[in-house]
């Protein structure tokens, strides 16, 4: 009879079929912080991707309101460059704009024209 009680206590008991087995959610959550991650870095990405060229013109505001004219123009440029790699018309026209400001301020009027008609 001990013998008996053995085998049966050493057979592993079956689940009634109704029952679900304990399911482990740890990946699960791993893979839902790791899509919220994905998508802030790609909204951050496109939200900020224009913040250099806002540098940029902010820092050129900065000196034309200074009458440092010369670093003016070397910010709204630089401006000019962030805007043309962001393919953005509405920056490349804002910073058209102001370093033909710049250059007028300097007196160089044909570069001011020239700056102006360059604008998309």
């Amino acid at each position: 009879m001990v013998a008996e009680t053995r085998k049966k206590s050493s057979r592993k008991r079956k689940r009634p079929r109704n029952q679900r087995k304990p399911v482990d959610r740890t990946r699960m959550w791993v893979l839902i912080t790791l899509g919220v991650f994905v998508l802030l870095g790609i909204v951050s990405t496109v939200a900020f991707d224009d913040r250099h060229w806002q540098a940029f013109d902010a820092a050129g505001d900065v000196a034309f309101e200074r009458e440092n004219y010369k670093y003016a123009e070397r910010m709204y440029n630089e401006a000019l460059q962030e805007a043309r790699n962001l393919e953005d018309r509405e920056l490349i026209r804002a910073s058209l704009q102001a370093l033909s400001r710049a250059y007028a301020a300097q007196g160089r009027s044909a570069e001011a024209r020239a700056a102006q008609q360059a604008a998309p």
